[in-house]
């Protein structure tokens, strides 16, 4: 990493760690809490965790049981701990994308193209599509020939390493959600 890069990481840590450390003063010293409330909320479901109970078993609980199990350490071990594991979190997810931009910048570039409002009169998802299909698009082509371009390229575009990717993440995902549904 250059001194820059790395000096821009730091100086957002510490800003990071500053907000962390002001929200534990004015959470304690002050009317108006920095905390949002959804952070409270947290906290007791993991409390609820550790009683042998589900998160769910706190009122408003809506979210993952992973991030009550996540934060158990705010119960016991300092309530600032989930905002710490927010400031890791938020700092590793830059670095990504901080060096994703630099390898490639114009798979990003488009992207942010792409969702960007059209002045013209076709849709995103029509423009998309066509382009999806073919750069020469030609509007004389049958629907049914417009379909079988789309499985042709969809055939093209699943292989052998996505096909693994896609099962491999569907089923953790499914064991993870059956696993603490379970519980």
């Amino acid at each position: 990493m250059k001194a820059r890069t790395a000096g821009i990481f730091v100086i957002g840590l510490i800003i990071r760690l500053a907000c962390v450390l002001w929200a534990e003063y004015q959470d304690r010293t002050m009317p108006v809490k920095y905390t949002d409330v959804d952070y409270d909320v947290y906290t007791d479901a993991s409390r609820e965790i550790l009683q042998g109970n589900s998160p769910f078993d706190r009122t408003t609980y809506r979210y993952t049981p992973i991030l009550a199990y996540m934060l158990l350490p705010n119960v016991y071990l300092h309530e600032a701990w989930g905002k710490l594991l927010f400031v890791a979190s938020d700092m590793i997810v830059g670095y990504g994308l901080a060096g994703h931009f630099k390898i490639y910048p114009i798979v990003y570039a488009l992207s942010f193209l792409v969702v960007r409002p059209f002045a013209s009169r076709c849709i995103q998802s029509s423009c998309v599509s066509m382009q999806f299909l073919d750069e020469d698009y030609d509007s004389s082509i049958k629907p049914i020939q417009t379909t079988a371009g789309v499985a042709a390229k969809a055939r093209r575009w699943l292989n052998r390493t996505r096909l693994a990717f896609g099962l491999i993440s569907g089923g953790v995902f499914v064991v993870l959600t059956a696993g603490f549904y379970l519980m």
